[in-house]
């Protein structure tokens, strides 16, 4: 406030244009200030601008401010960082993009070498130890798949068949995968229409680890529209082969039902 105080701002002529609005009389003493191209308020600016300039220079924090806005007004320079910024980017999104690429291909190679990668699927539940070798699996095992195996196919309500049907899917040889996926959506098709669920209790399990099968006997109870219309005693085949850790599906299907 001290150093405003003491500020000397230059005269301003006070003319004598008076205009006359509707009878109204309307004083207008700065109307030359208007004139921006006369010398005299040309002279009157610069008088103002060196009050104005003088102040402004005497503030310690001007040298600072003056650095920091030039700095955040310098769009040229603002403009040349961030070019330099998208080209490191890049060439360094290339760089990566080749050692990305290196690793990729190492690993193809080290796989390659090793063997095929496998998938190993297992029944969802294991309650007995087992083992496995190249082209065999244990009995315990087989018993366990061919369980797993006869729930998927024979324990099937009209909204359940589709996705057991499915998972079924995922155990099957290749050269046996079209056959029993027709097979499957036929019988889907035939539950569904009839609103039918069939249910299998096994009773007994035949293993035999040369033949790598088993044969499954129990009951299968069929209901439509939730009456029982059958109650018979089954025997199913189930086959399977053992290969690159993983067991698969060869064959599916009834057979006599004559105890061994």
């Amino acid at each position: 406030m001290a150093r405003t105080s003491q500020l000397r701002y230059p005269d301003t002529r006070k003319g004598e244009v008076v205009e006359d609005y509707f009878g109204t009389k309307v004083p207008d003493p700065y109307r030359w200030l208007e004139d921006d191209n006369s010398d005299e308020t040309k002279a009157w600016v610069e008088a103002q601008n060196k009050v104005t300039f003088a102040y402004l220079e005497g503030i310690p924090e001007r040298a600072a401010i003056k650095a920091c806005m030039t700095d955040l007004m310098d769009f040229e320079r603002l403009n040349s960082d961030i070019k330099e910024m998208r080209r490191r980017n890049r060439s360094l999104g290339l760089t990566v993009g080749a050692l990305a690429a290196g690793q990729i291909i190492a690993l193809l190679v080290i796989l390659n070498l090793l063997g095929t990668v496998r998938t190993v699927i297992v029944p969802p539940s294991i309650n007995k130890s087992f083992w496995v070798i190249r082209d065999k699996a244990s009995s315990e095992y087989l018993e366990q798949m061919a369980s797993f195996i006869a729930w998927l196919v024979l324990d099937v309500t009209p909204s359940s068949i589709d996705w057991k049907k499915d998972m079924l899917l995922g155990y099957v040889e290749s050269d046996q995968y079209g056959a029993l996926k027709t097979r499957q959506e036929v019988e889907a098709e035939r539950l569904k229409r009839i609103n039918a669920t069939t249910v299998f209790a096994p009773q007994q399990l035949v293993p035999s680890e040369d033949a790598q099968n088993v044969v499954v006997r129990g009951r299968l109870r069929t209901l439509v529209n939730g009456f029982e219309t059958a109650n018979e005693a089954k025997a199913y085949l189930v086959e399977f082969s053992y290969s690159g850790a993983r067991m698969h599906l060869k064959t599916f299907k009834e057979i006599p039902n004559a105890s061994k």
